[in-house]
């Protein structure tokens, strides 16, 4: 078994273990799993390149992998909402504040 980190969408497949049983294997983005490389879903992934080896032992606490944007000091950097609830309140936001402007300006051409 090798660890990986996995890139990709939420996605998931089952593996047969020896003893004929199955197992589910999940994947969550940025998460790490342990696989066997030589699992044809485990090539596809690698292959797509949304499976990474890990080259370092992770403790279980550490095993989140959260890609950082580097922006120079002299930039101030974009504020990204952290969850899918706060993607919708920033986006109704601004489509309140568009339709506020567009009220304003035909208010203001009559």
């Amino acid at each position: 078994m090798t660890r990986y980190i996995y890139t990709g969408p939420p996605s998931g497949f089952t593996v047969k273990k020896p003893d004929g049983g199955y197992t589910e294997i999940r994947l969550c983005t940025g998460k790490t799993a342990e696989l066997d490389p030589t699992h044809s879903q485990v090539k596809s992934l690698i292959a797509r390149g949304l499976l990474m080896p890990v080259k370092c032992d992770v403790k279980a606490s550490e095993q989140e992998y959260l890609p950082q944007n580097i922006v120079p000091e002299t930039e101030d950097p974009i504020q990204e909402p952290e969850t899918e609830a706060e993607e919708v309140e920033s986006a109704t936001e601004e489509a309140e504040a568009e339709t506020a402007t567009k009220r304003n300006r035909r208010r203001n051409n009559v």
